[in-house]
């Protein structure tokens, strides 16, 4: 099947930051608190650097975030337009129908039920249109373009 995965690269610079930082804090003795503290930082940038993903497939697009994800077939992507994207707002597409799904861990959390209905591109490529990622979504989505 031909499926592409896209990552966030800042995610990793967050982890090689925190990481280098309790090395550095580990060397210069500082409060094992803050120790802690950082390397927790770290390997939840880690987490977050292989959790949060943008799937593409020839009948779905997918997307993977901590805690949800949103997974839909083409028919029910209406539209790209700007969507919320934590504080800052992004390009993306937006679905017809809701289609979140909601790891149990995170079933109460409500900003979450907000989400099923975005997904967003460009936090994955910043001039996602004349990128890779938005070749692939023309090949299986065109009439995604045909508004444009």
């Amino acid at each position: 099947m031909d499926r592409k995965v896209y990552y966030r690269g800042g995610q990793i610079g967050s982890f090689i930051l925190f990481a280098a930082l309790a090395i550095f804090a580990i060397f210069l003795q500082l409060p094992p608190l803050f120790i802690v503290l950082v390397s927790c930082l770290a390997l939840l940038m880690a987490y977050s650097a292989v959790q949060i993903r943008l799937v593409i497939t020839p009948d779905r697009v997918e997307y993977y975030q901590v805690g949800y994800s949103v997974r839909t077939s083409w028919d029910n992507v209406a539209r790209i337009g700007e969507i919320p994207a934590g504080r800052i707002m992004a390009e993306g597409l937006i679905l017809d129908e809701p289609a979140l799904f909601v790891d149990k861990l995170f079933s109460g959390v409500n900003y979450i039920q907000t989400r099923g209905q975005v997904i967003p591109l460009s936090l994955f490529k910043r001039d996602w249109v004349d990128s890779d990622l938005g070749q692939e979504i023309k090949k299986y989505a065109p009439h995604l373009f045909a508004q444009r």
